[in-house]
């Protein structure tokens, strides 16, 4: 990882909004690109990283950004056991972190301490069907409108770490207080596989009747 580092040199990760299994979405490459540029001349990066879904490395948006002299890199799928392994290592090696669109990638670069900014510019999105286009169109979608706005206005300037009201945004929709160890989670998912062993009428009284439950140091 260091020796990544050193090649590097000061580094901006890039998150694009990227599609989803049949829903693809679209932006204003130009525009994004050029903001890209005024924040790499800004911070005085060496080198920028893009972060693609693999479904956007099938759609051929790869090299788009390679032609400009970008390392286009990816987490792989997102069922994929190793997803998250992947992009902890992407974000580790970034000085600084940037997305055209709120998103999970922001509460990830902020549990690391890696600055986020976001530049919220306009997407579009096209379904391969109806029934797919729910991913998008849909009640909880629309409530989470007011939300994702709010998180977007308050990491829309670019700072070289996090602000104090940044880290209450991150605590109050990624809960970092409220992050287990492995320990933690380890003695969580025993009680939960005892449970799940029992008939499924009886697991949830089998769960909260285990005397393990009390013995974990937090609330279930």
């Amino acid at each position: 990882m260091e020796k990544a580092r050193d090649e590097l040199g000061k580094t901006l990760l890039v998150f694009p909004s990227h599609s989803v299994d049949r829903v693809k979405v679209t932006y204003e490459l130009a525009c994004l690109v050029s903001e890209i540029e005024r924040v790499k001349r800004e911070q005085e990066i060496d080198s920028v990283l893009i972060c693609l879904y693999y479904r956007d490395l099938l759609n051929g948006v790869a090299g788009d950004y390679e032609g400009l002299g970008y390392h286009v890199v990816t987490a792989g799928y997102r069922e994929d056991a190793l997803f998250l392994a992947r992009q902890r290592s992407l974000i580790f090696l970034a000085d600084l972190a940037m997305s055209n669109s709120v998103g999970t990638q922001v509460g990830y670069c902020g549990y690391l301490e890696r600055p986020h900014y976001i530049f919220d510019q306009e997407k579009r999105y096209g379904s391969d069907s109806a029934l797919d286009d729910s991913e998008f169109n849909n009640a909880y979608a629309r409530s989470q409108a007011a939300e994702k706005a709010e998180v977007a206005a308050e990491f829309s300037v670019l700072t070289d770490s996090l602000t104090g009201k940044q880290r209450e945004l991150l605590e109050r929709y990624w809960g970092f207080s409220k992050v287990r160890s492995r320990d933690e989670m380890g003695g969580l998912l025993a009680v939960c596989e005892e449970a799940y062993r029992a008939r499924s009428k009886d697991r949830q009284r089998s769960l909260r009747s285990n005397p393990r439950l009390g013995q974990l140091p937090f609330e279930v």
